[in-house]
């Protein structure tokens, strides 16, 4: 059903049953859209229009209620949010400092800003705050708990854009390559190390010679292996 609704008890009906039908993107007003959007389908709005709220629509088609945070997010606007920022703009340090704060006050926290679609790239410009630096430790921290989507650069980045993590090159300034990275996350394994050697025949590179051609190929560096095996000879005879 597109367009607008109007208040009758057929598409009362209609509303709920179709509520039913896509019961798994009837959680929130915002994934509704979110699916809706791309179908044409009746908005979140439309449903509100027709019950009142959007929990009352979900208990007419006998889905569970969305919890309390939904109820936060709805309950302040854009204009609100942009006037809380302004005001406390002196504890928008981080996110983490920023939900603690609100916490302690009665404040939206970060979710809250998000929901509205007020990135913490924007609220950094509001405030007059220069972009956020990640420390190490929260760049190891994060990588652990998303291991499974630093399998290259383009895959970490289109996963990292839309959650507003660190890019690559977050961690590319920090630990230097992208190998680097995985070899602190992911725990590149000796065998796989001992394997990219004999591949490309490692054994016939000085240190020297072997770093100016891992960063061409993104292999591990000179560094790591001596990390791992003690010294860049004994390595050697281990690949014969």
């Amino acid at each position: 059903m597109r367009g607008n609704l109007e208040k009758n008890k057929s598409t009362e009906i209609y509303l709920i049953q179709f509520a039913r039908e896509h019961k798994e993107h009837f959680t929130t007003a915002k994934k509704w859209d979110e699916f809706a959007s791309s179908y044409g389908y009746p908005t979140s709005r439309q449903y509100i229009y027709q019950f009142g709220s959007w929990n009352q629509a979900k208990q007419l088609a006998n889905l569970p209620l969305s919890n309390r945070k939904e109820y936060t997010y709805r309950k302040y606007n854009k204009e609100d949010l942009i006037q809380i920022i302004k005001e406390y703009q002196e504890h928008f340090i981080s996110k983490e400092e920023w939900n603690k704060y609100a916490k302690a006050n009665g404040l939206p926290h970060y979710e809250t800003f998000l929901y509205h679609d007020i990135s913490w790239k924007e609220i950094l410009e509001i405030t007059g705050k220069k972009k956020y630096t990640y420390t190490r430790q929260e760049l190891l921290t994060i990588a652990e708990e998303n291991g499974e989507y630093f399998a290259n650069r383009n895959t970490w980045d289109d996963y990292a854009k839309p959650k507003e993590l660190p890019n690559s090159y977050e961690y590319i300034k920090e630990f230097g390559n992208w190998i680097n990275v995985k070899h602190k996350i992911l725990k590149i394994r000796d065998e796989d190390l001992i394997e990219i050697a004999k591949k490309y025949e490692l054994g016939n590179f000085s240190r020297r010679k072997w770093d100016e051609y891992a960063k061409e190929h993104n292999l591990p560096p000179a560094s790591m292996y001596i990390d791992r095996f003690g010294s860049w000879n004994r390595l050697k005879a281990m690949l014969y």
